[in-house]
């Protein structure tokens, strides 16, 4: 997006903006106003007072006698869009005029000679109204004790053309030339009036001067909150003959303070409560009028964006008698602005009775987002009026501050020399062009209200179109509004190429068409408002994830899928986070998946849930086998019954005759001395342990005498016949 910054360099290097081609040319002198807006009456005072937000301009022209002589009017205007005039497919028209009251005078009231808006809430001074004087009557007591109103800029006019107020600001104790709105500034919910008249001492006419706040309520209604007054009120100061508020922060001039030298005074909101916080004193001559004019831009808050205010000093000599100045003092981090001016604004070319400072302006493009505004880059911008140069033609200089850096960008002057106090007044805001897509359109409002009677007083209209393309965002050299007709397929009121252009809000899949033109059931299939390509697809199947019954494409729905968005896992047997397939223990009984058979396919032969393959080693598979012992135990593997299978006892002692039978287990067979050898293996090792060859131990046999009546022949030779041993010796 082209920013305001790299207006103004063209600005500076005295170029143009050329924004269409060969068929439609738009050389835009930066310098030459696009629309002026002129009274038909003479000495009505048109533009006497500026002000604009968004698509609305309001100029007073405090000389109107629509409601008796000197009464007072603002005319209310807003910006057409047609195609009338191909180079600039819009118009600046009146729309109604804001009166006080229905009554039928108010005669030398001056009402709109100031004024201001924030959105579409306007608030009107009228410094002369005669309180609570009948129509017509005017009783000298009660002169030019002042009345301000509120306005909605956006309230249907009536038959006759005219809006009237939603409110009407008061205050108790009004005197007589309290010139209560004399000035006004507002923001948000928060308006502010100035009383330069109002007295300390009402009898001693002293003109001290004060500033009303107002807020509005949740009702609507407005409430007057608080009174701004200097810590040590001047007489003769006209304390509230300008001022600015932004956010939080007021500034109110005093330009008569001290022999009209003139100072200005700082007010910060803390904690609700308006409170005196600084007072910024002239660096310039005695009777410059310092803080006749104010603008105030109070930054973010924070580094770069403390802000600043702008004071003009009509009656400054430094050039000569009353040629004027101004200066820019910058906001400070820790609160408040500088002692001394950060910019000293003098142009080369000033000279006597000039009164350079009589309107100032100021905007920061950089903080246009947080005001509601269409956001920009490219610093800040400073008008600076001088209504009386040029033998009262009047001019406006423009100065452009870059990165801490302020350069001389040029002067705006009458486009028509029958016109008198060019720069009385000036406006300056951004406000974007929604049938243009992503562009904004800069604006600087310049009244010449005239002199007296001389002139009829007018508002020339400078503007700037920035943003992507200029009005051709497809280049194809014809201002996109022309052929909206034929490029709007949403029918949005938004050029198809400027969307497009505008990025992936409007061109999600960059294929050139506006996404709100390709939406239906095939190409968004859940009904979103956003094209089925611009959103996720994680399998990549081509049916986005909101649409997709298995969104990681695995063959499980996403129903049965304990891992949807997990290619490589669908089940979690035992829920304990990990799928299955990288689980080694799928369904938790502590046994690892390989060797678990529930898992894996084998033998079970114990049915202990462990395969036997993850259990064998010797202490289990005496015999080396690959079957379990225990799988393997019975009468016949087990003779002895001991849970050891024999072929992994036998041994020399254990089967001594080498048949394979453990020798315990085989018929007659005998262990006479129950040391776990059988006898016979025994002997068969060591002949000596059975000395008479009798197959039975030694150890076993008592020898006795015949007498000994313990002795018998079954006790020592066994059950058998005594004669066939004598017979054998």
């Amino acid at each position: 997006m082209k920013c305001i910054k790299n207006i103004l360099t063209a600005i500076l290097a005295g170029g143009t903006v050329t924004a269409v081609g060969p068929t439609i040319t738009l050389a835009d002198d930066p310098f030459t106003p696009k629309q002026i807006l002129a009274s038909t009456d003479d000495d009505f005072g048109f533009g006497a007072s500026l002000a604009t937000y968004g698509d609305y301009l309001i100029a007073g022209q405090h000389w109107d006698t629509a409601g008796g002589e000197k009464a007072g009017s603002v005319s209310l205007l807003q910006r057409v869009v047609s195609d009338a005039d191909a180079l600039r497919p819009w118009t600046w028209s009146p729309m109604a005029t804001l009166l006080p009251t229905a009554e039928e005078t108010w005669s030398h009231s001056w009402f709109g000679s100031a004024l201001d808006m924030h959105g579409s809430t306007v608030v009107v001074g009228a410094p002369r109204w005669d309180l609570g004087v009948a129509p017509g009557d005017v009783p000298t007591e009660l002169v030019d004790c002042g009345g301000a109103w509120i306005f909605d800029a956006d309230a249907a006019a009536n038959a006759q053309g005219t809006v009237l107020p939603v409110a009407q600001l008061t205050i108790s104790g009004l005197q007589i030339r309290d010139y209560f709105g004399s000035a006004v500034a507002i923001d948000g919910d928060i308006a502010v009036v100035g009383a330069w008249g109002h007295d300390i001492d009402p009898l001693a006419n002293d003109n001290t001067g004060a500033a009303f706040v107002f807020e509005r309520q949740t009702d609507s209604t407005w409430l007057h909150t608080a009174t701004l007054s200097p810590p040590t009120p001047q007489a003769g100061g006209r304390f509230g003959m300008a001022i600015a508020i932004d956010g939080d922060h007021i500034v109110v001039g005093a330009p008569w303070a001290f022999d009209y030298s003139g100072n200005v005074h700082t007010f910060d909101r803390v904690n609700g409560q308006w409170q005196w916080a600084q007072q910024i004193n002239n660096p310039g001559t005695s009777h410059a009028r310092f803080g006749s004019a104010l603008a105030l831009d109070a930054g973010d808050g924070q580094g770069e964006g403390q802000g600043g205010v702008l004071i003009g000093a009509p009656g400054d000599s430094t050039a000569g008698p009353q040629a004027g100045h101004a200066w820019g003092f910058k906001g400070l981090e820790s609160g408040g602005y500088q002692a001394t001016p950060e910019y000293d604004i003098l142009p080369s070319w000033a000279q006597a009775w000039d009164e350079i400072g009589a309107s100032v302006e100021l905007m920061d493009f950089d903080n246009q987002e947080d005001e509601g505004h269409t956001g920009s880059d490219g610093g800040v911008v400073l008008l600076i009026g001088a209504p009386s140069a040029a033998n009262g033609a009047g001019r406006v200089d423009v100065m452009s501050i870059s990165e801490g850096y302020p350069e001389w960008a040029g002067s705006f002057t009458p486009a028509s020399g029958s016109v008198t106090r060019f720069g009385h007044a000036v406006s300056i805001d951004i406000a974007g062009l929604p049938e243009w897509g992503d562009q904004s359109l800069v604006r600087i409002f310049i009244s010449a209200p005239g002199n007296g009677a001389v002139g009829l007083g007018e508002v020339e209209v400078f503007e700037f179109v920035s943003g992507a393309g200029d009005g051709d965002c497809d280049g194809d050299g014809v201002w996109d509004f022309l052929v909206l007709d034929e490029h709007d397929c949403d029918g949005d009121g938004w050029y198809d190429a400027c969307q497009v252009a505008y990025g992936t809000g409007f061109d999600c899949d960059g294929n050139g068409v506006v996404d709100s033109c390709e939406l239906n059931g095939s190409t968004d299939c859940d009904g979103n408002g956003v094209l089925d390509a611009c959103e996720p697809d994680f399998d990549g199947d081509g049916t986005i994830d909101a649409c997709d019954d298995d969104v990681d494409g695995d063959g499980y729905a996403n129903t049965l899928d304990a891992f949807p968005w997990n290619a490589a896992e669908w089940f979690d047997t035992d829920n304990d986070g990990i799928g299955d397939n990288a689980d080694d223990d799928d369904d938790g009984d502590g046994v690892q998946d390989g060797c678990d058979s529930d898992q894996t396919p084998g033998i079970d032969c114990d049915l202990n849930g462990v395969l036997d393959v993850c259990e064998l080693h010797p202490a289990v598979d005496c015999n080396l086998n690959g079957v379990l012992d225990s799988c393997e135990l019975n009468a016949t593997t087990d003779c002895n019954d001991d849970g050891v299978l024999d072929s992994c006892q036998l041994n020399g002692q254990t089967d001594c005759n080498g048949n394979g039978t453990l020798d315990e287990c085989e018929t007659g067979w005998s262990d006479c001395d129950e040391d776990g050898i059988t006898d016979l293996c025994q002997i068969q090792s060591n002949p000596s342990l059975d000395c008479n060859d009798d197959a039975v131990l030694d150890s076993c046999q008592e020898i006795a005498s015949v007498g000994d009546p313990s002795w018998s022949t079954e006790r020592y030779f066994g059950d058998f016949d005594l004669i066939g041993l004598i017979v054998l010796f």
